[in-house]
């Protein structure tokens, strides 16, 4: 286990996938990481969600304690992983939590499946801009050298040296990160590194998200149908998906919520995990998703 009360088990989707399991009664919630994270990243927030519903945290294929094992991380795999996630929990409708590349896989789940999903609360989804990109608000992914020094990190370092790179990218104040998560993030990278290249999800996954970035249309024609509510979050520090990605989610659907989180950056449940809870269970409750349970 990698953190208290955190148990853990493996779930057949066409090999083995790792998933976190933090307990709780009632609607089920999953929770998804971004590029390079795992469950570890969720392990301050699922405890508390799981006052409002079950709560599982899968390492999607090649990243966390789940290998690759011959399977693919794009968006697309990823989108089937969770999907059959979902029926393989019984679970259906679930309410999906996704952090940057997890929370676009969450919105694409939502869009094929609407019958799936009962809602979405997501933290800076990485997504196409819906109009001609300003200069001055290009994303990561759409640097070409920026995504060469991100595989250069994550190929050539050591395990704790990258993992700091990408926290570094990721929040405003990494000191702000709880020790124990920091720890078991640290663990999880040590043992990947232990794995064969074959097995590492990362730069797959990273050319399948910028491939995404660049094609405009598909944002609304993902978002534009999606009939449940959406919480859309984002750190007011966020150095990775700007705020113009926000705007056009917001230009196609004005009637989800949106909520900014202050003084934080990319990964806000890793800096402040009880404000990010806090603002789902709030969501939740006042959207009749679910409800308080009583544990």
């Amino acid at each position: 286990m990698d953190g208290a009360d955190v148990r853990s088990w493996l779930v057949d989707i066409d090999g083995p996938v790792h998933v976190a399991d933090f307990g709780g009664t009632g609607p089920t919630v999953i929770l998804l990481h971004g590029l390079g994270g795992s469950h570890a990243n969720w392990l301050r927030v699922g405890a508390r969600l799981a006052r409002i519903g079950r709560v599982f945290c899968p390492d999607l294929p090649g990243f966390g304690r789940t290998r690759l094992a011959g399977r693919d991380s794009s968006l697309e795999a990823n989108q089937d992983v969770v999907s059959r996630l979902i029926d393989a929990l019984g679970a259906p409708p679930v309410l999906l939590v996704g952090n940057s590349m997890g929370a676009t896989i969450a919105l694409r789940v939502a869009a094929a499946r609407p019958g799936a999903v009962a809602g979405l609360a997501l933290i800076a989804p990485w997504a196409p801009l819906a109009g001609p990109a300003d200069p001055g608000m290009r994303t990561i992914l759409q640097s070409p050298s920026a995504v060469r020094a991100l595989l250069r990190t994550q190929r050539t370092r050591p395990p704790a040296t990258t993992l700091r790179h990408l926290i570094r990218l990721g929040c405003a104040r990494p000191d702000r990160i709880p020790p124990e998560v920091l720890s078991a993030a640290t663990r999880i990278a040590r043992d990947r590194a232990a794995l064969s290249r074959a097995e590492d999800g990362f730069g797959p996954a990273l050319a399948s998200l910028m491939e995404y970035t660049q094609r405009p249309a598909v944002l609304r024609a993902t978002v534009g149908g999606i009939e449940v509510p959406a919480l859309i979050m984002r750190g007011t520090r966020d150095r990775v998906v700007p705020a113009g990605i926000i705007d056009s989610l917001r230009d196609i659907r004005p009637d989800w919520t949106y909520h900014q989180i202050e003084g934080v950056g990319h990964v806000p449940q890793f800096e402040a995990p009880e404000e990010v809870a806090r603002i789902i269970i709030d969501w939740a409750l006042t959207k009749r998703i679910t409800s308080l349970s009583a544990t």
